[in-house]
């Protein structure tokens, strides 16, 4: 299982006000925003709007560093997981387990009927 920190802001609107706790058109004018200034690149899936980091921006190295400085793995994981009630178990493993600096979280999830499409 991969969370993208640095790649993928991803999934679906109302995922992401929920786990925000805003409401879905706040949202989607701050991604236009970060999208407007070169932050953000989209691709239409679908009927789907993806948001992605454009990695070309000068600022995307700088201001990924400063989000896992201010909010550790650990908070990460949990801001994502908290939404999984029938979680037993989160094993980070890959890159950022060996100390090593990495794009994205590797994690294995144990638990009873995750939610597959949430967790995608």
């Amino acid at each position: 299982m991969r969370f993208f920190i640095n790649q993928d802001i991803g999934g679906y609107l109302q995922g992401l006000a929920k786990e925000l706790e805003e409401n879905s058109n706040s949202i989607r004018v701050e991604l236009n925003r970060l999208e407007e200034a070169g932050m953000l690149k989209s691709s239409v899936k679908g009927r789907k709007k993806m948001y992605h980091v454009n990695s070309s921006h000068p600022l995307t190295t700088d201001i990924s560093k400063i989000i896992r400085k201010v909010t550790g793995i650990d908070a990460l994981v949990e801001r994502v997981t908290a939404n999984l009630p029938s979680l037993e178990q989160v094993w980070v493993c890959g890159d950022l387990a060996r100390g090593l600096p990495s794009e994205y979280i590797e994690a294995i999830l144990i638990g009873v009927d995750l939610d597959r499409s949430y967790i995608k």
